[in-house]
C-alpha cells in the first residue's frame, strides 16, 4: 500500500511539473502497464483510471516546450529521436502510451475515453497542445477502434472529420500527429473510396510540399507505406500516379535525414509498382549510387576523425545496407529488360569498386550479390574488371573478413558459364579460379559446404571447357586426390566424397587418353588410381545423389565396360551382378529425381500468380545446361 501511494504521488508530481526524473516516471508507468494485465490490480486502478489518463497520460502525450525547442533548433535530432526505437526504452511518453494500450483491453474504457477526446477535437477553442495530445491518444486508440465491432464501421468517418483536415493545420505538431494517426489507420476498413483517396492525397500533399518540414514529410512517407502494406490494391491506385515524385522525395529525405526506415519504404514502393518504376530505374539507381558514395565517404572521413580525436560519429552502415538492398530489388525488377540492365551496370560496379577498394567488409556480401544479378545473363567488359578483385579479396591462407568460396560460388559460376570464350581468353582467370578452389580444399577451418562448392566448380570448369584446358587437368586431378586422401569427412550425409569422385570422372569424360597419361604422376596410387576410384564409388554408392552425379557415375561404369575385360578395374570385372544391380539403382534414382523435379515444377506453376514468371526457359541462359532437366541417356555420348 505504501509503495502504491508513493508511485501514485510521484506520477502525479510529474504531471504537475514538479521535479521527478524521466527515468523514474518511465519505470513507474511501465510497471503500471504490466500490472494492469492482472485482474486484482485492475480492480484497484479502475476507479482512478480516467483521472490517470486525463492528468498523467494525456499530458505526457502532448508536445512539450523541450520538443518545440529541439524541433526548432535541431530538426534532424528531433527526427532521429522520434524514430529511435531505443529511445522508447526510457521515454515517459512511450510508457504512457503503453498504459493507455493496457487500459483499452478492459471493458468500457474505450467508449468513455473516445468520447472525451472527440470532444477536445470538436471544440474549436481547444488549445493546440490539447489538440495535438488528443491526436496522439487517437493514434493509440486506432488499432482497437479498427477491430472493434461497435466502432469499426464509423472509424473512417472519424478519419474524414478529424484527421484528414488537420494534415493541413497551421501548427506543425498537429500536422505531424495527424500524419502519425494516418499511419495507425492502416487497418481501418475503408468502405468509401473517396475517404481513402483524400487520405492518400493529403499525405502526398505533405510529402510534395516544398515548404513542408522534414519531420512531417518523413511521417507522411511512413504513413503511406503503412497504409499501402495493409490496404494493398485498394489504395495503390491512388499512389500509382505519384510513384516517380514519391521516390524522388523519399531519396531527397534520405539524403537529408539518413533515416534507415526510409530505405525500407523505397524498397517497398519499388516492389509494389514495377511498371511505374522501370521507366525511371536509371534515375532511381543514380540516386542510390549518389547516396551510397556520399555515406561511404562520410564513414571513411569519420573513421579517420575517430582515430585522431576519439569521437565516434553516427554510423551510416544500416542505411547503406538498406540502399544496397533497394538497388538489388531494382536489378531484379529490370532483369528481363537488357537495355535498362546495361545502363544500371556502371552504377553497380562503381558502388562495388568503392566497397572493395575501401575494404568495407560490412558490404562485401551485398556487393557480390549485386554482381551476380548483373552477370547472370551477360558479362560485359565492365563486369570483367571485377573478376581480379575476387581473387584479391580472397584469403588463400585461411579464414578472414574476406568472402569465401561459398559467397563467390554463383558469381564465379556465371563468369565461367555465361561467357566461356572470354573467360578462357585470359589465362589468369582460370589460374585464379583454380587457386581459390585448391586453397578452399586445403582449408579445414571452412565448413564442408565450401569444399563441396570447390569440387563442383572444378567439375564445372572441366566440363564447360572441352578440349581447351588440357594444361590444367593434371593439377586438378592431383588437388582432388589430395583432398580425398586428407580425410576430414562428415560421417553422415557425406556429399563431399561423391562430388570429388565426380571430378575425377569429369576428367575421364573430358579426355580419357589424357586422363590415363596423367596417372603415372598422380599420387598416391599412380596407375592404380582407376581401380581405387571404382572401389570408392561402390563404397560410397549410398551417398551418390541427384540426377547429374548419378549420370556421371553411369557414364564412368559404361566407359569401363567398353574396355577389354583384362583392363577393367576389379570392381567392374569381378562382379557383373553387383555392377548390374548398382546401375539399376542409379537408373531408378534418376527416374525418381526427374519425377520429383517435374512434380515440384507443377506445384510451382499452380501456385504462381503470374504466368509470365512461372519458370525460366533454357533460352534465357543459352550457355548453361541444367542436367536435372535432361533425359538420363543424354550423358551417353561417346
Amino acid at each position: 500500500m505504501v509503495q502504491r501511494d508513493k508511485l501514485k504521488k510521484h506520477i502525479y508530481h510529474y504531471s504537475s511539473k514538479k521535479f521527478v526524473t524521466e527515468r523514474y516516471v518511465f519505470f513507474a508507468l511501465s510497471h503500471l502497464a504490466d500490472a494492469l494485465g492482472h485482474a486484482e490490480i485492475w480492480k484497484v486502478v479502475k476507479p482512478h483510471f480516467n483521472d490517470l489518463v486525463l492528468h498523467v497520460i494525456f499530458p505526457s502525450l502532448c508536445y512539450t516546450d523541450e520538443d518545440e525547442e529541439l524541433w526548432e533548433t535541431e530538426e534532424l535530432d528531433f527526427i532521429r529521436q522520434r524514430h529511435d526505437y531505443f529511445d522508447e526504452l526510457h521515454s515517459p511518453s512511450a510508457a504512457a502510451a503503453n498504459v493507455l494500450q493496457a487500459g483499452l483491453k478492459r471493458k468500457g474504457v474505450l467508449e468513455e475515453m473516445l468520447q472525451h477526446f472527440i470532444n477536445v477535437l470538436n471544440d474549436g477553442n481547444s488549445p493546440v497542445r490539447q489538440v495535438d495530445g488528443a491526436l496522439h491518444v487517437l493514434a493509440n486508440l486506432m488499432p482497437k477502434l479498427a477491430t472493434s465491432r461497435k466502432f469499426k464501421k464509423d472509424v473512417e468517418k472519424l478519419v474524414h472529420m478529424h484527421i484528414i483536415p488537420r494534415l493541413r493545420h497551421e501548427n506543425k505538431f498537429i500536422r505531424l500527429h495527424a500524419a502519425y494517426c494516418m499511419k495507425m489507420c492502416d487497418q481501418v476498413s475503408f468502405k468509401h473510396d473517396n475517404i481513402l483517396k483524400e487520405s492518400i492525397e493529403g499525405l502526398m500533399g505533405q510529402i510534395g510540399n516544398p515548404d513542408e518540414l522534414l519531420a512531417i514529410k518523413v511521417e507522411a512517407g511512413i504513413a503511406i507505406n503503412s497504409i499501402l502494406d495493409e490496404q494493398g490494391e485498394k489504395c495503390s491506385k491512388y499512389i500509382r500516379p505519384h510513384v516517380r515524385s514519391l521516390l524522388t522525395e523519399l531519396f531527397r529525405l534520405l539524403t537529408q535525414t539518413s533515416l534507415d526506415e526510409l530505405t525500407t519504404i523505397t524498397d517497398s514502393i519499388i516492389e509494389t509498382f514495377p511498371e511505374e518504376v522501370i521507366p525511371v530505374a536509371v534515375e532511381v539507381a543514380t540516386e542510390i549510387h549518389n547516396l551510397f558514395i556520399k555515406y561511404a565517404n562520410q564513414n571513411n572521413d569519420e573513421t579517420s576523425a575517430e582515430g585522431e580525436d576519439g569521437e565516434d560519429e553516427e554510423d551510416k552502415t544500416i542505411t547503406m545496407i538498406g540502399l544496397l538492398t533497394t538497388l538489388q530489388t531494382l536489378l531484379d525488377l529490370v532483369d528481363d529488360n537488357p537495355e535498362i540492365s546495361s545502363k544500371l551496370e556502371p552504377v553497380v560496379f562503381n558502388i562495388v569498386h568503392t566497397i572493395y577498394t575501401s575494404d568495407a567488409f560490412d558490404f562485401f556480401e551485398d556487393a557480390v550479390s549485386l554482381v551476380e544479378s548483373v552477370i547472370v545473363k551477360h558479362v560485359s567488359d565492365k563486369a570483367w574488371e571485377f573478376y581480379p578483385m575476387i581473387r584479391q579479396k580472397f584469403d588463400i591462407s585461411g579464414p578472414s573478413q574476406y568472402p569465401t568460396l561459398n559467397d563467390y560460388m554463383n558469381c564465379l559460376h556465371s563468369y565461367l558459364t555465361v561467357d566461356t570464350e572470354k573467360f578462357l581468353s585470359v589465362p589468369e582467370r582460370s589460374v585464379w579460379m583454380l587457386e581459390m578452389c585448391e586453397a578452399t580444399l586445403k582449408n579445414f577451418d571452412l565448413d564442408a559446404e565450401a569444399h563441396v562448392h570447390a569440387a563442383k566448380l572444378l567439375e564445372c570448369f572441366i566440363l564447360q571447357c572441352p578440349g581447351r584446358v588440357n594444361d590444367f587437368i593434371p593439377n586438378i586431378l592431383q588437388v582432388t586426390m589430395n583432398r580425398l586422401q586428407a580425410g576430414h569427412f562428415e560421417e553422415t550425409n557425406n556429399e563431399l566424397v561423391p562430388q570429388l569422385l565426380v571430378v575425377l570422372i569429369a576428367a575421364m569424360h573430358y579426355n580419357f587418353e589424357l586422363f590415363v597419361q596423367c596417372l603415372n604422376h598422380l599420387q598416391p596410387f599412380g596407375m592404380e588410381t582407376v581401380q581405387w576410384l571404382f572401389s570408392e564409388i561402390f563404397a560410397n554408392k549410398e551417398h551418390i545423389e541427384g540426377v547429374h552425379n548419378r549420370k556421371m557415375v553411369l557414364y564412368a561404369i559404361c566407359l569401363m565396360l567398353r574396355l577389354p575385360h583384362e583392363h577393367q578395374p576389379p570392381a567392374i570385372a569381378n562382379d557383373a551382378k553387383a555392377v548390374a544391380t548398382f546401375c539399376l539403382e542409379l537408373f531408378d534414382g534418376i527416374d525418381k529425381c526427374l519425377k520429383a523435379i517435374a512434380e515440384r515444377k507443377k506445384e510451382e506453376l499452380e501456385s504462381s500468380d503470374d504466368d509470365d514468371d512461372d519458370s525460366e526457359t533454357d533460352d534465357e541462359h543459352p550457355n548453361r545446361t541444367i542436367d536435372d532437366e535432361l533425359p538420363w541417356w543424354s550423358c551417353f555420348k561417346w
